[in-house]
């Protein structure tokens, strides 16, 4: 009894001095907000995140220092400044430290178990004590830690491939307003413009009416189209500061943040002629494919964990008891017997959720396929019409536009026949605009759906060596 009251101390102390203190955090809405709202695209933040990614990468674009927010941004700072502080990147970035913690512990042995027995003989002997205890350790003979291993590893893999997928979606949305607002940036331009020569006529007009030499009812047209063509330019402008919004907002800035994007119409994309092949190849460069295919190995390393969870781990420890004055020593060992249990629920949901996984990739593999087939068709579409409509039509309103007004500068033509060439052309040239945001847009979202080499980049290398059944 003596002997046993500071082995059982000292194994509770070293068992407590290894263990964690908790530490509270408290959310700080007020810090958090404040911070927030400085933010900025140009700030040292910014430009760290972007020099770890270059000397991580010889594949990511040098980032120049020359950066003037009051001189308007380029899309592709304003790329680097939305992969930083995006909330939805956030969240998935948080989601991947999760499985990064999981992966780093995992796979590590069950704690020794201390174990007592007390008993007191009630018969009055001269020792009534019987006192037994044990240190038992769990062998892990099965195999379930490193396959515990392997599929935190798997499943680490899934999260980074879900941080890349997510980081193309928000490249996505940002390209897809900042052609947008490009686009909206163009038709006010054109509507001015329009106006411009509106104006002038309407002033002709009114100098004809006065005349006798047009009816008023006819020059009401012009007003009519002038004041129709402001309230337009005036939506469009409101419109350009919704998108203007909405790029703060998927750069992850606040309201007041000062951004003055650039225009950029045409979105060119190398991957247009590029044929992808087999599934493989696909998976390569394709996000969702990628992590689809790491969500499927994930699902083997799972089922293969719970195969092994059906062997069983080796229990073993010394043993101490004292009974009646006498003391002994000796050993316990327990193995339990996969008779009745054996895991079958374990395997079998396992064994379904990879066949799961299976035609979650399978069938994202022909979805993909089909995407990449409508992609191809509309550029080509866009391309079509624009070059339809700036070769045959195009000439065709300017040469009217002309005529007409040489011939009213003659004192000979109708202000009506340049009104209509007006905007004939006005929408002629808003087509051309349509077909180039058509193509753009169709060349963002197959940007998206091919991400190269980006993705091999963020795979997880830390991947334990595969164990052998």
């Amino acid at each position: 009894m003596r002997v046993l009251k500071p082995l059982l101390f000292i194994s509770v102390a070293l068992s407590l001095a290894g263990c964690r203190t908790y530490t509270p955090r408290p959310l700080d809405l007020d810090a958090h907000a404040s911070q927030w709202r400085e933010r900025r695209a140009d700030d040292s933040s910014v430009r760290a995140y972007i020099d770890s990614l270059e000397r991580a990468s010889d594949d990511q674009p040098v980032f120049g220092t020359d950066f003037d927010p009051a001189a308007g941004m380029d899309l592709h700072h304003a790329e680097w400044v939305a992969l930083l502080y995006n909330p939805d990147l956030r969240r998935a970035r948080a989601d991947q430290d999760v499985a990064r913690a999981v992966s780093d512990h995992a796979g590590l042995w069950d704690d020794p178990a201390i174990g007592l027995d007390l008993l007191h003989t009630l018969s009055g002997a001269a020792n009534p004590w019987t006192i037994g205890t044990s240190v038992s350790f769990t062998l892990p003979l099965s195999g379930r830690l490193e396959r515990e291993k392997m599929l935190a590893a798997a499943e680490l893999d899934v999260e980074i491939l879900r941080v890349v997928e997510r980081e193309r979606d928000v490249l996505k949305r940002l390209r897809q307003l900042w052609l947008e607002w490009s686009v909206l940036n163009q038709r006010i331009a054109l509507t001015d413009d329009l106006l411009i020569d509106l104006e002038s006529i309407t002033a002709t007009a009114n100098r004809l009416a006065e005349l006798g030499e047009m009816l008023r009812p006819e020059t009401a047209l012009f007003e009519i189209e002038r004041t129709s063509r402001s309230i337009e330019r005036d939506l469009l402008k409101e419109r350009k500061r919704i998108a203007e919004e909405e790029i703060r907002s998927a750069m992850g800035l606040s309201p007041d943040a000062p951004v003055r994007p650039k225009p950029q119409l045409s979105f060119v994309t190398d991957h247009l002629d590029q044929e992808f092949g087999e599934p493989g190849d696909l998976a390569r460069v394709n996000p969702e494919l990628a992590r689809l295919q790491a969500a499927y190995t994930a699902a083997e390393e799972r089922l293969h964990r719970e195969v092994r969870k059906q062997y069983p781990d080796l229990t073993l420890g010394p043993q101490y008891e004292s009974d009646d004055g006498q003391s002994r020593i000796g050993l316990i060992a327990g193995v339990p017997l996969p008779i009745l249990n054996a895991n079958r629920q374990g395997i079998a949901e396992a064994e379904a959720a990879r066949e799961r996984a299976r035609a979650a990739f399978e069938t994202a593999c022909e979805q993909l396929i089909g995407q990449l087939a409508v992609l191809k068709r509309r550029i080509d579409a866009a391309r079509l019409e624009h070059e339809q409509v700036d070769s045959r039509l195009a000439p065709l309103v300017d040469r009217q536009v002309g005529d007409a007004r040489e011939l009213l500068e003659l004192g000979e033509g109708s202000p009506l026949a340049l009104l209509e060439g007006l905007v004939r052309r006005h929408e002629a040239k808003n087509r051309i605009l349509d077909a180039v945001a058509m193509e753009s847009e169709a060349a963002i979202e197959l940007a998206r759906l091919h991400a190269g080499r980006a993705i091999h980049h963020q795979q997880n290398h830390s991947r334990r060596q595969e164990v052998q059944p």
